[in-house]
């Protein structure tokens, strides 16, 4: 995984990879994380969703993920 940009110690911003998928379904899912959109996503939708992310991974500004340690999938460091 290559970061893009580096904000704070171990913390950077990186593009979407396949790995990113089901922390990302989980996140779309939940009621309290999505009470101010208009509902919550199923798992296809959000990998529809994270499929539209794709095209912005060659340009120097759009949507990145934030990782933190060794293991930006899970959070786990």
């Amino acid at each position: 995984m290559t970061a893009l940009v580096t904000l704070h110690g171990s913390v950077s911003l990186r593009n979407w990879t396949d790995a990113d998928l089901a922390p990302f379904a989980a996140l779309n899912a939940d009621p309290e994380v999505m009470a101010y959109f208009p509902g919550t996503l199923n798992r296809e939708q959000s990998d529809a969703l994270a499929r539209c992310l794709g095209p912005w991974s060659g340009h120097s500004s759009g949507p990145r993920n934030a990782s933190r340690g060794t293991d930006a999938a899970t959070g786990n460091s």
